[in-house]
């Protein structure tokens, strides 16, 4: 585990007071699936769940076509799991309230819907 990894893991606890958080654990996974396949449709965004990894830990909801061309290849899914660990790291940085913004901009900077 990377020294951010564990700067992700030490904020979890700090924040839900146990040293075992995990996604996988406290929530099935489908159940957030279902809601985000229908919250995204209806905003019209993209939506993963990650592992503190950078690991999708959920399908990509209502991706654009350009996603879907990208993460086509070994290639582009590699250079997707970069720019999610850049958000990752950017985000220990910032305040909890400006993470939304955070992820907005780049998800925006990293399809077509500004075109």
């Amino acid at each position: 585990m990377d020294s951010r990894t564990r700067h992700i893991h030490k904020i979890g606890e700090e924040m839900s007071g146990s040293p075992s958080l995990s996604l996988h654990e406290p929530i099935d996974l489908e159940e957030p699936q279902s809601i985000r396949d229908s919250f995204t449709k209806a905003v019209g965004i993209s939506s993963v769940i990650l592992s503190l990894e950078g690991k999708p830990l959920t399908q990509f909801t209502n991706p654009t076509g350009f996603c879907s061309l990208i993460q086509s290849t070994e290639k582009g899914k590699e250079c997707c799991l970069q720019s999610f660990m850049g958000m990752r790291d950017s985000a220990l940085g910032l305040e909890v309230r400006d993470i939304p913004l955070l992820c907005t901009r780049r998800a925006f900077r990293c399809t077509d819907h500004d075109q």
